[in-house]
């Protein structure tokens, strides 16, 4: 059939008609179409709203068809039996006066039947229904979406009576009536068949908004289906309200800033912004929050679970907290309470807080801190540090764990797959005049800090193994006893004489003494604890004989000798010698040296350590091989700055020294051409300096050169910062890669050649720096002085940045190159070109004054000409008295 369409513009307010075909209905429907707010007049019945604005629409007494557009309208449909469609956007759809039909479809839509028998569909989006005394008999279907009533008229929920009434699709309506009225709410499947999701989340009073669990409870409804569900609520992209039941439920606000409320049961939510809030009633069950942002468990909330792989924190509060991190770096806070953290993955923070915690690190490297109370430690997988605070704490054997606690009567619990025999204890002095412990297994180790305090407290006290309880000596007696374990001896004052067995023993020096310590066969441990003073010859000897032996030899000038097998030496303080040779297997020392040059060493205080080759080895014999940096996993005691006022280095590398034709190998850790573990390497025949085996076997490592230059390769690891060497004149030669030279620092005269790489170098002073082929960057440190920048043929671009004016900076150009193979163009920036090539340098707000304080200087050619700028302008003809930069 054929439908008249009268069309409304908005821009002229003329009238059009075209026809269209209704395939509906079969009658005559003449349809009012605006893309602005709209009411129909008399005699007009439908109204289409176009576009997208938000406008209002509104009927009239007849029966309106009334459908609204893509913006936010709002639709008064007035008296009549009237049908309208919301249409998209958040839309306000008022019924007026007898029996409407109002859909919301999309958006967040508010629905009011107002008068009469109506039905209301808010389609998708979370929809709001209006009811109230004046309501009359309504209906609600609505399958999507966290919806809610609100209750107007000054209703209040005891106001209501609730029936639940099986529908004919095996699911639940809702009947809200008013009592003494005639007004009644039907909600259509508010639970459907085989769902736990209900129609209806929300139910809103002028004193507030109830959840499901709170609205049975206040209208005092006997619905027991309703209260036991264990409701699945999902909200939107919004800022939802989302509410639970008296049932285990599950609450995810998506995204946006929700409020989240379970009532009774034990409810799980999920927390993906910040600004989520949840809300939970005092015993109303054990309830579990899963975050991927940093969360703190709300009041009443029990348990707290990060996912992901952020790096975020969660905190618990004062219950008895269950938190759980996630596969990054987390802080986990527990609060009060007793209670359980595991960080799981990534290195975690974990304090326990008030109460009787359990902290397990799980993987990664972790801190782990009791705090107060009797706490349960254990690091798990990786180095994990242990700090139990004040209490009487319980730490689990682990990986490769250190304690640290001087409060309480503590515990190490070991695990049950581990009998006596296995463990081996090592106890070592501390910078403290403590006693540190290392138990160790055959997969772990732990390291209790100052177990022996020097006053003579015990960290921990009590050690628990397979059902026995042992103190601190009945452990080390235990453990010396089992298993060929072999003796432990110990020194006096003063020289003495100790020797070992065939067995695996441990023997100590004692305080003080020039002492010998022989261990013999088995893998003995040889420890120097003495003190030694300055000028005093109370020296030690320590000779590991056969197996695989650990030699310590603290302070003073020592002599260590590993013998056969696989040795590992230590000697510490002061100026030591290594013996080696033919036969003696893999054996490794670790030694260091200070940031001192050797005429400034007071007392000589300069560990100037020898490696002592015997049976005859020449340089000849050896192979040298190097790789940058060292483990420092195995090393007993790596000295910190706080030890010393001389700063000891640290940054060298490892040196593996193999006797040819044999399988005997040196390893050195710390090693390195300018104060490393080792300065000299005698032989029957002759002493050689690390400089010269460097030079002997080409190595790729800083040292000093016959002309007295301090020679570096950045390819090796080089600390450039706080390295004080006066007198020395540097050379470094840069890599083929892009290297980053910075000599802000350094004291002492630097020559640099950068390579063929993109360099970046910052000045300090009396630097000459050649920046090699490509293009290079170079800096101004702010206390940069007398530079000199080399440039010549296929150099590059080259950039010189933030040269200050007083810093006398001086370009040389290198070759046979004159004034004449030099072209400038000034402005800002200075760009010196070589005629003939791609070569410029650019000097960066270039400062020219004819006072002579200039960013450059001087322009040199090594061929002997020597230009100040203004020189440097006339001689290339240009005007000097021309401001050619900024001035």
């Amino acid at each position: 059939m054929n439908t008249r369409v009268t069309h409304l513009s908005s821009e002229n307010q003329s009238r059009s008609e075209s026809t269209s075909t209704d395939t509906a209905n079969a009658n005559h429907l003449t349809y009012i179409r605006s893309n602005t707010s709209r009411t129909l007049a008399a005699g007009e019945k439908n109204l289409i709203l176009e576009g997208d604005a938000n406008i209002f629409g509104a009927g009239n007494n007849a029966d309106n068809i009334l459908i609204g557009n893509s913006g936010r309208n709002r639709l008064n449909s007035g008296r009549g039996n009237d049908t309208v469609y919301g249409g998209d956007g958040d839309d306000t759809i008022n019924g007026g006066e007898g029996n409407d039909l109002l859909f919301g479809e999309d958006g967040d839509d508010i629905l009011n039947g107002e008068a009469g028998d109506d039905v209301l569909n808010g389609g998708a989006g979370n929809d709001t229904y209006i009811f109230n005394a004046a309501g009359g008999r309504d209906t609600i279907i609505d399958t999507e979406g966290n919806n809610r009533i609100r209750f107007t008229g000054g209703l209040r929920a005891e106001d209501l009576t609730i029936t639940a009434v099986a529908n004919n699709d095996g699911g639940q309506d809702w009947k809200i009536s008013i009592k003494s009225t005639d007004s009644v709410l039907t909600v259509s499947n508010q639970y459907n068949v085989g769902s736990s999701v209900p129609t209806i989340h929300q139910f809103v009073f002028d004193s507030g908004a109830l959840n499901i669990a709170e609205f049975i409870r206040a209208t005092k409804a006997n619905i027991e289906t309703a209260k036991s569900q264990n409701l699945t609520i999902n909200g939107t992209d919004s800022d939802d309200v989302l509410n639970g039941s008296d049932g285990n439920d599950i609450i995810d606000g998506k995204a946006g800033a929700d409020t989240m409320s379970g009532g009774w049961g034990d409810d799980t939510y999920y927390v993906d912004n910040v600004k989520d809030v949840i809300i939970e009633g005092k015993g109303a069950g054990t309830d579990t929050v899963i975050s991927s942002v940093s969360y703190t468990a709300a009041t009443n909330v029990e348990n707290v679970t990060l996912t992901g792989n952020a790096n975020i924190f969660g905190a618990g509060n004062n219950s008895d907290n269950i938190l759980t991190g996630n596969a990054g770096h987390n802080r986990l806070n527990s609060g009060r309470g007793n209670d359980t953290v595991y960080g799981m993955g990534g290195n975690d923070n974990l304090n326990g807080g008030d109460g009787d915690d359990y902290l397990d690190g799980g993987e990664g490297n972790d801190n782990i801190n009791g705090d107060a109370g009797n706490d349960t430690l254990i690091g798990g997988k990786g180095k994990d540090t242990l700090k139990g605070g004040a209490g009487n704490d319980t730490y689990i054997f682990g990986d490769d764990d250190t304690i640290i606690d001087d409060q309480g009567n503590n515990t190490l619990r070991f695990s049950d797959d581990l009998r006596i025999k296995d463990l081996k204890i090592s106890v070592n002095d501390n910078a403290q005049g403590g006693k540190d412990w290392l138990i160790t297994s055959a997969n772990s180790s732990v390291l209790i800090r100052d177990q022996i305090s020097a006053d003579g407290k015990v960290s921990v006290g009590r050690f628990e193994l397979l059902g026995e309880t042992y103190t601190h000596e009945s452990l080390l007696k235990a453990v010396a006893n089992s298993n060929k374990q072999g003796s432990i001896i110990t020194g006096t004052a003063r020289d003495d004489v100790l020797t070992g067995t065939e067995q695996n023993d441990t023997i100590d020096s004692g305080i003080d003494g020039r002492d010998r310590l022989y261990g013999l066969g088995g893998d003995d441990i040889l420890r120097d604890s003495g003190t030694s003073y300055f000028g005093n010859e109370r020296d030690d000897e320590l000779y590991g004989g056969d197996g695989n032996d650990k030699l310590y030899a603290d302070v003073s000038d020592d002599y260590l000798d590993g013998g056969a097998g696989n040795d590992h030496l230590e000697g510490g303080q002061h100026r030591d010698t290594y013996v080696f040779g033919k036969g003696y297997g893999h054996d490794t020392i670790f030694d260091y040296n200070f940031n001192l040059d050797p005429e400034f060493n007071p007392n000589g205080m300069q560990n100037a350590n020898t490696v002592r080759f015997t049976g005859g080895l020449t340089l000849d014999d050896l192979e040298i091989s190097m790789t940058q940096s060292y483990d420092k996993s195995d090393i007993d005691h790596i000295p910190s700055d706080s030890e010393f006022i001389i700063i000891p280095r640290l940054n060298g590398d490892t040196w593996n020294i193999s006797i040819k034709g044999t399988n005997d190998v040196l390893t050195i850790k710390n090693q390195s051409g300018i104060y490393g573990a080792i300065s000299e390497f005698q032989f029957d025949s002759k002493t050689y300096t690390v400089g010269e085996v460097i030079e002997h076997f080409g190595l790729n490592a800083p040292h000093f050169d016959k002309a007295g230059n301090l020679v570096h390769d950045l390819t090796d690891k080089i600390d450039w910062y706080g390295v004080d060497q006066r007198g020395y004149n540097r050379v470094v030669y840069g890599s083929a890669d892009n290297d980053t030279a910075d000599f802000s620092d350094v004291i002492g005269k630097v020559t640099f050649y950068g390579g063929k790489g993109e360099d970046i170098i910052t000045l300090g002073r009396y630097n000459v720096i050649d920046g090699g082929t490509r293009n290079d960057a170079i800096f101004d440190s702010g206390h940069s002085v007398k530079n000199t920048i080399m440039f010549g043929k296929e150099s590059g671009h080259d950039t010189l940045h933030n040269i200050r004016a007083e810093a006398d900076t001086t370009v040389l150009f290198s070759g046979n190159l004159t004034i004449k193979d030099v072209e400038l163009t000034t402005g800002k920036d200075w760009v010196v070109k070589l005629k003939g090539s791609n070569d410029e340098l650019t000097i960066k707000d270039m400062v020219h004054s004819p006072s002579g304080h200039d960013t450059v200087d001087t322009f040199k050619f090594e061929g002997g000409e020597s230009y100040t700028a203004t020189q440097f302008l006339n001689a290339l003809g240009m005007d000097s008295t021309v401001n050619h930069g900024l001035i």
